[in-house]
């Protein structure tokens, strides 16, 4: 039975080592980046939301309707939003930059940009 199954293992190796390299490494180094930045920084937004909710500010409605969009926002709509947020000519945050005189980059085509926006619309989402 050992033998059959180190054979078994022999045979295989090639194709569980190029899933491992080819598939694994890419997909765990990816997901293992945008994990340790977006839950700390969902965790950050959700306890600032909950205290703007809890203190005597004003607008709090404001701030109930930004903390409980997530949960009511389907997720097409919520793409669609982030899409239109970060697109590079007509997107709402490269067009606020250009007020200032700032040129902003193109977060979603770029791909030194494209982490960090994912980053940013996971917190948005996981922040309920």
């Amino acid at each position: 039975m050992r033998r059959n199954v180190l054979w078994g293992l022999v045979f295989t190796s090639p194709a569980i080592i190029g899933l491992l390299w080819f598939t694994g490494y890419p997909v765990l180094g990816n997901t293992l980046c945008i994990v340790l930045w977006s839950v700390p920084l969902g965790i950050v937004v959700a306890l600032g939301l909950a205290l703007l909710l809890n203190l005597g500010v004003g607008g709090r409605s404001v701030h109930r309707t930004v903390f409980h969009l997530p949960t009511i926002v389907p997720a097409v709509a919520s793409g669609v939003l982030w899409m239109y947020i970060f697109d590079p000519q007509y997107g709402l945050l490269n067009d606020a930059l250009a007020k200032i005189g700032v040129t902003g980059p193109g977060r979603l085509s770029e791909p030194a940009w494209a982490k960090p926006a994912l980053i940013v619309m996971s917190a948005w989402g996981s922040a309920t």
